[in-house]
Parts: structure tokens; C-alpha cells; sequence
């Protein structure tokens, strides 16, 4: 029999007869069943450089078996080893520590069993499977993409925080009506019936809205507090979690399930000012949560049960319709980044940069008979010299301004110079070329990382001429394959990854850096006025000649450039990274970059005025500007702002990562909201008003959207931020601080 399907997980069992281990497959074919494929006989293995007879004596002991002799290169340098094959996957870290204390040389030794089956098959997102009636695996390869349907349960709780007590649970699959259960019978009882309900609809993905940091830790303590089997894996297994330390968020795990967090996602693509479901319900039109005060969740609970209820059903709807969202398209998103990177879908919702780059070099440098040395996670290496941002040419409003961009800067540099770890040398070998770091990159030898760039790139392009509309599937690839393209050079700059050489990255910014300074010197033996450099893009006065011409002529001399963007007028203060403009090409718009715009530390009423300042500016309208500014300044001096236009919104971690965290606004207003009986986990967002900042430490009142707040605000303390905020852009037109308060340019004394 053969069954085509889209992998969405991929791990492995211990078979309790024979202790094997068996790789399981789960798929979701065009028809929208789930299947699930097992694989068996397949080995956990790595490669053993130049083994002495003692370290076969230790893999005999350890019960490995020594297979064939292989020959693998790594940095110029031949290798004699020798495969060695595991009884068990598990019993991989703990020889290949030992061996590596015993200054042995291993390879291949850090990857993950079902990813190691993946690569050795050559296998993608779509694979067809050949199978037998009980659905073991005879033969497997790859195949044609095709439409799936996956299904998704969004899920709530509601409970005190206070009382530990558990009222309901919300759930609801794809956009059908939401069920709800409640703890009439007992919290037991609730849960239990929650977990039937998942078994039953089967569901492929499983959301909520922060329910990887609150609702799943909350659900599975009170489930074991009460000796409750949460059994909602496909297999009957609990879920269970991973702390991601370096990124701050909390992973679970079930067979064939996968949990991708809603907040998580809205947090990647919007980057919201304020982070909660109801603020960016309502910024994506989707609702917002009904009237219920969380703090009094006891209350409202014993008086208006319905409400609760209403209002958790609420919840689970505006979550999963932000989930599906245009702008947030979860899964369309994750798709598309499955299919670049040949990863099951569960990789791909929170992707690991190096694990998506795994994917495709492992299998190529496997292929090619190179080595793959193992991750150093607690390496720390110098950080290498990043790209070249240029000083601004004077600060001041432009007019008629050609952003020139470099097409793909760091790929393209890869590209053009043969950088690979297959090609790196430190000495002059062969045809090669050299760096301006003084090592070299041979032309006359195999390299990988260029051939899958270059590949990517056609990809990339050939998608961009499917796209139909913005945020369509194509679109999405096409995101997904240039995210990918520069995850290289992500990962070869870091200081942890398996093919690292900081003489590699280094390289690589250099050669950008030369490329960069090259065009500069071009534009200015031309006549042209470069206004601004910032890492991969140059600002240029245009004159009257044809920009896209321009573009085409710096292209030939050197890395490929592409004009991004014409600009009707452009203002800066001097500052790196910090500009506004108003752009008349490929489409009008208003831009900005490094301002306070969208930082959720800064209030409303300050990006308002910010933001009205700036066009005002563009449109030469300095003096109109900085009047603006005054009468704002003087608005909120005499009260007449609404408290919500004050809000500052900021991520909050633990109270113990802070070095003084009793002088930290953002910790004093979680604890008062933790005592108001409000849920807060470490690593999100809170939002206060400052109601005193001549105290030490700021007192501050934490802001609640479903409550009226009676908070008298620091006018001195708005008002001197909202000066600060415009103090570097009003002095470019030699307005001052006092200035800006009194509403009266100053002159100059000298």
C-alpha cells in the first residue's frame, strides 16, 4: 500500500518486548486523516575518528558495534573513522562524553534520532510512504506538495489564583461552536471530560493564549494534584515540558500533537505594543474579551457563573481567530517554512535557527563525505565585527532620496566567494580567493553552502512570480526561503553551532563591509551624495538620472543592487538608525525607523505627537512641529489627557534576573497586579501609569483594561518625557528644551 501525507511529527518509542527503538511518523493526507508510520531496524549511529584498541574495547563494553571504515574531511584535513552503530539512540550522550574526555574526535555525535532518520532518507515536508497492513514502513521518499487541512482546538481555563481553585475550561475545534466544562461534578471530573473531548475531535495543533507560560502548567499541576491522567498525546501520554531558557518560553510536547502558544505567534509578526488577547483582539477586528474583573474571578464566579462562562467561550473564539488571522496566518506560516527547510511541521511554528540550517547541510555534507562536528553550546567566543553603518552626511531634511539596497547582502557574499567550511583555508591553496581577514576560500573546490544558496535564491524567485496577493501561500514560501537564505549567515557568525569559525563569519561581514565601502567610493567619484549607510542600504541624493540605471551600474562592479525605495523626503537628526520619510516609490507611504513609534515603553500621547511632528517636518513644517509639541507639553501639565493616552506598556521578567529589581517599575507593578489577584507570568508584557517619579524607587499603578483606574498621573513626568522625546529633532532646528515648553524658539548666543 501506498499513503502520501504532510509529516507533522516525527519521534521515536522503546518497543517494550524487544527494547528497540521504533521511529513514528505522523501524517495528515489530502483526505484529512492522520496516519502514523512506523520505521524499525533503523540504527543511531556516529563516526569515531582514528580509534585506538582501547576505544573499541569501550564500544564493545558499551555494547556498540564497530561497522564500516569511512574517510570523511573536515577544514582540508582527511579523517580515518569508523562508523559506529548504538543499541539504543539514549545511549548516545553518554559515550560520546566519554570518548570526547578522552580527547577522541567524534562526529555526528549531537543529532537527534528521528531528525538523523529524516536526513539519511532525503526526506520533506511530503513524503510517500509504502507500507503493510499494520502500517511499517518498507520504502519512503519524497513527493508532490498537495492541499491539507489541519485541525486545530483552542482552549481557556478560568481559575483563581488565589484559591487555587479551577472553574472551567473552554475549548473549541477549528471555528465550530466552543464547548465548555465546568467543575459542577468536581475539577476531576472537568479535566477528565476536557481530555475526552481532545482524544475524541483529534486535533492536530493545540492553542490557547499564553497557554504554553499559564494554562498548560496550571492544567497539569491541578490534573496531578488530583490524580488525573492528562492522556492527551495520540499515543495516551501526558505532555511534557521543555524550558527554553536562551529564548524565555515554555515548549510542550505529546505524540503526534503540537502546541504552538497564540501569544507566541502574535508576539513574532505584530510585535504589539500591548500584549494582551482583549488589545489585540481589537487590533486585528476580531473582538475582545467580555466584562469580567479576573481580580474578583472568585466573585464572579459565585454570582454570575454564566458570565464566566460566556466570557471563557469568548476567550477561546477571539483567540483562535487571531491564530488564523491574515496578518498572524499561523499556520500558512509554518507550512511554508516546513516545506523550505524539508522539517516536519512541528519544527516550525518557534524554529530553531540551527536546526532549520541542520536540515539542509547535514544531509549534503553527509552526501559528499564531509564531517559534521557536534553543536559547542557553552563556547563563548568573541562576537565577530558586524556590517558597516556610515556616519550621517548632515542632519537635516532631503528631498528626492534613493534607498539602494543590497540584494540579499550576506547570501550574495557567500555566493560570490565560495565561503563554505568545505573551502576554508588559512593558506593560499589553489585557485582561492582571500578575505580581507587574510584567510581563503578555494574556487576549485566542492562547496556546499553556495550551491543550496544559490538554489534557494532561484526558489525564492520563481515563488515571487506565484504570488497572487499579499500573505498568500506563495508569499509565504517566498518569506519563508529568504528567512532561511540568511539563518546561514546567522548561524555561521554565532559562536555555538557546529560548522562556526569566527575566521568565517568574520569573513563574511568583512567581504560585506569592503562591498559596502566599494559603492560608497563609486557613488562619491560620481558626484553623488550618500546621505546615509545603514548595514545592507545606502541613502542617495538622486539627481536626473535614471535611479534604476544607477542601480544596475553599482550592481556590475561589485554585489548585486536593487532600488528599494524613492523617497520624497527624508529626516534624520544625526543619529545612526534613526530616520523618518515619506516615500513616493513602489508605493506612498510614511516610514519610519529607530523612533519611538512603536516601543511599547513609550505612552500614546508621545508617539501621537511624535508621529505628527515627524510628517509635519517632512512637509517642511519645522516651526509647526515643535508648536505642536508645546501645545501637547502644556496638555499634559494641565491634566487634559485621558489616562489610557499614559499607558506604558513593557516585558517584565523575573523579579530574580534583575541586579536592584525594588527599583524596577515593571516588577513593582506585577507585584501589585499579582496582589490584586491579576495573572502574571515572568517574560510578559505589563502596562502602568506613573503616578510619582520624584520617589525613589517610581511608584507606579499597574493599568487593567477591564477596570476603572482612579490614578492621578505625574504631569511633570509625562510632560519632561515627551520633551526628551523631541529634544534631538527639535535642536536640528535649533529649538531647545525650553523652547519646546514655552512655545518660543531660542536664539543662539553663539
Amino acid at each position: 500500500m501506498r499513503t502520501q501525507v504532510f509529516l507533522t511529527n516525527v519521534d521515536y518509542f522503546t518497543d517494550p518486548v524487544s527494547d528497540e527503538p521504533i521511529i513514528r511518523l505522523y501524517g495528515k493526507t489530502e483526505y484529512g486523516e492522520t496516519k502514523v508510520f512506523f520505521q524499525e531496524n533503523f540504527k543511531a549511529y556516529f563516526y569515531l575518528a582514528r580509534p585506538s584498541p582501547h576505544d573499541r574495547r569501550l564500544l564493545a563494553m558499551a555494547g556498540a558495534q564497530i561497522g564500516e571504515n569511512v574517510e570523511l574531511e573536515h577544514y582540508q584535513e582527511k579523517y580515518d573513522c569508523v562508523k559506529v552503530y548504538l543499541r539504543h539512540p539514549k545511549h548516545m550522550p553518554r559515550l560520546r562524553e566519554k570518548l570526547i574526555n578522552r580527547g577522541r574526535t567524534v562526529f555526528s555525535a549531537d543529532i537527534l534520532y528521528q531528525l538523523r532518520y529524516l536526513y539519511d532518507n532525503d526526506l520533506g515536508a511530503f513524503v510517500e510512504v509504502e507500507h503493510d497492513s499494520s502500517y511499517s514502513v518498507q520504502s519512503i521518499q519524497r513527493c508532490k506538495s498537495f492541499d491539507v487541512n489541519l485541525d486545530v482546538v483552542t482552549f481557556d481555563i478560568e481559575c483563581s489564583l488565589r484559591t487555587k481553585e479551577m472553574y472551567c475550561i473552554a475549548a473549541q475545534l477549528n471555528d465550530n461552536a466552543g464547548v465548555v466544562f465546568t467543575n459542577a461534578s468536581g475539577e476531576a471530573k472537568m479535566i477528565e471530560d476536557f481530555v475526552e473531548y481532545i482524544n475524541a475531535v483529534d486535533p492536530d495543533i493545540i492553542t490557547g493564549y499564553n497557554s504554553n507560560g499559564f494554562d498548560m502548567p496550571v492544567l497539569m499541576k491541578k490534573a496531578k494534584s488530583l490524580n488525573v491522567e492528562m492522556g492527551i498525546g495520540r499515543e495516551g501520554d501526558e505532555p511534557w515540558m521543555r524550558e527554553d531558557n536562551k529564548r524565555r518560553i515554555k515548549s510542550w510536547f505529546a505524540s503526534g500533537r503540537i502546541f504552538v502558544d497564540t501569544w507566541q505567534q502574535v508576539k513574532q509578526e505584530l510585535k504589539p505594543i500591548q500584549e494582551s488577547l482583549g488589545f489585540v483582539g481589537e487590533l486585528l477586528g476580531v473582538g475582545s474579551k467580555d466584562n469580567v474583573d479576573a481580580s474578583r474571578i472568585e466573585e464572579e464566579w459565585a454570582n454570575r457563573r454564566l458570565s464566566v462562562i460566556k466570557y471563557c467561550k469568548k476567550d477561546v473564539k477571539v483567540t483562535y481567530d487571531v491564530f488564523m488571522h491574515d496578518k498572524i496566518a499561523s499556520i500558512s506560516k509554518a507550512m511554508a517554512l516546513s516545506v523550505a527547510s524539508d522539517l516536519p511541521l512541528e519544527h516550525s511554528f518557534a524554529p530553531v535557527t540551527s536546526r532549520i540550517v541542520d536540515s539542509l547541510l547535514i544531509r549534503r555534507f553527509d552526501k559528499k563525505g564531509f564531517a559534521v562536528p557536534q553543536n559547542n553550546w557553552n563556547n563563548k567566543a568573541k562576537k565577530i565585527k558586524g556590517a558597516t553603518v556610515f556616519e550621517v552626511f548632515k542632519p537635516g531634511i532631503y528631498h528626492n532620496v534613493g534607498i539602494f539596497d543590497f540584494k540579499s547582502m550576506y547570501p550574495s557574499v557567500m555566493i560570490k566567494n565560495n565561503i563554505c567550511p568545505t573551502t576554508f583555508t588559512k593558506t593560499e591553496t589553489g585557485d582561492s580567493v582571500r578575505s580581507p581577514l587574510g584567510v581563503y576560500f578555494r574556487l576549485d573546490k566542492e562547496s556546499i553552502v553556495p550551491k543550496i544558496l544559490k538554489a534557494l535564491w532561484e526558489w525564492r524567485d520563481a515563488t515571487k512570480l506565484k504570488i497572487e496577493k499579499n500573505g498568500d501561500y506563495n508569499d509565504r514560501l517566498q518569506y519563508s526561503i529568504k528567512v532561511l537564505m540568511n539563518s546561514f549567515y546567522g548561524v555561521m557568525a554565532s559562536d555555538f553551532y557546529r560548522f562556526t569559525n569566527p575566521s568565517i563569519g568574520g569573513s563574511i561581514t568583512a567581504f560585506a563591509r569592503k562591498g559596502i565601502q566599494d559603492v560608497y567610493d563609486e557613488l562619491e567619484s560620481r558626484n553623488y551624495t550618500t546621505i546615509y549607510g545603514d548595514t545592507d542600504s545606502v541613502f542617495v541624493q538622486l539627481t536626473d538620472d535614471d535611479p534604476h540605471e544607477l542601480a544596475k551600474e553599482l550592481s556590475a562592479r561589485g554585489l548585486e543592487m536593487e532600488l528599494e525605495k524613492i523617497l520624497s523626503s527624508f529626516f534624520t537628526h544625526g543619529a545612526k538608525k534613526r530616520y523618518a520619510a515619506t516615500v513616493e516609490w513602489p508605493k506612498k507611504e510614511f516610514y519610519v525607523k529607530g523612533y519611538e513609534l512603536k516601543r511599547g515603553d513609550s505612552f500614546k500621547r508621545q508617539r501621537e505627537v511624535l508621529e505628527q511632528s515627524l510628517r509635519l517636518i517632512l512637509d517642511s513644517r519645522p516651526d509647526d512641529a515643535l508648536k505642536l509639541v508645546t501645545k501637547a507639553v502644556k496638555e499634559i501639565k494641565n491634566g487634559e489627557v485621558d489616562l489610557e493616552d499614559l499607558i506604558v506598556t513593557k516585558s517584565v521578567r523575573s523579579p530574580s534576573e534583575y541586579v536592584n529589581p525594588d527599583s524596577n517599575a515593571g516588577v513593582q507593578a506585577a507585584a501589585k497586579l499579582q496582589a490584586r489577584g491579576y495573572p502574571w507570568l515572568p517574560g510578559t508584557k505589563i502596562s502602568w501609569v506613573v503616578s510619582n517619579s520624584k520617589q525613589t524607587p517610581m511608584e507606579v499603578e499597574p493599568y487593567i483594561e477591564t477596570t476603572d483606574m482612579n490614578v492621578k498621573f505625574d504631569r511633570d513626568y509625562y510632560a519632561d518625557r515627551l520633551v526628551r522625546t523631541m529634544s534631538d529633532i527639535a535642536g536640528v532646528f535649533d529649538w531647545d528644551d525650553m523652547g519646546l515648553r514655552s512655545g518660543t524658539k531660542q536664539l543662539r548666543l553663539f
